[in-house]
């Protein structure tokens, strides 16, 4: 079971682009993901005390030095993600996925690569920062260039947080 924090979206966040990071699609997206790579089936629903699964929880009391700044812990079977908001969530979320072999090359299902995962994840600690302040994908046009790739533009925003290309943003003052 996948458990996030139902949170509200702050005033300021509520765009197109932030809007794709709420807990909830972040953990659905988790949920499909991980059934992929381990045939194994993962619900998500909003956490109230468990104690075991798989948490995406925002913890506004962290002092990160950037807002996509997120932490994985993995211990005795419990795996939590935890962030100051909802951006760092997908950020760490989507990097720990990197590390367990998942590629999200392009836009869309045709452009993952999905690994064969066996068994439950092993103990493990790390936090995920951006190394860039701006990450963005533009070189060549960008990914509309390609006919029949994304010709609607629905799937490149969930894509980039996928590929780690966030485009960090500062919102109000």
């Amino acid at each position: 079971m996948i458990y996030y924090s139902d949170s509200e979206i702050p005033a300021g966040y509520h765009d197109d682009y932030f809007s794709g990071f709420h807990p909830k699609n972040l953990a659905e997206d988790l949920s499909l993901l991980l059934c992929c790579a381990s045939g194994k089936k993962f619900r998500s629903a909003p956490f109230s005390g468990e104690k075991k699964g798989i948490f995406l929880l925002i913890d506004t009391h962290l002092r990160d030095s950037t807002n996509e700044t997120g932490h994985v812990f993995i211990e005795k079977g419990v795996v939590t993600i935890r962030a100051k908001n909802a951006a760092g969530l997908s950020y760490a979320m989507y990097s720990w996925l990197q590390s367990l072999g998942f590629r999200f090359y392009l836009p869309g299902d045709t452009w993952m690569q999905v690994p064969d995962i066996k068994g439950w994840f092993p103990d493990f600690r790390k936090t995920y920062r951006p190394h860039f302040k701006l990450r963005m994908f533009n070189a060549s046009g960008g990914s509309f260039a390609v006919p029949g790739l994304d010709d609607s533009g629905l799937v490149k925003k969930e894509w980039k947080g996928k590929g780690l290309l966030n485009e960090s943003r500062q919102v109000g003052n």
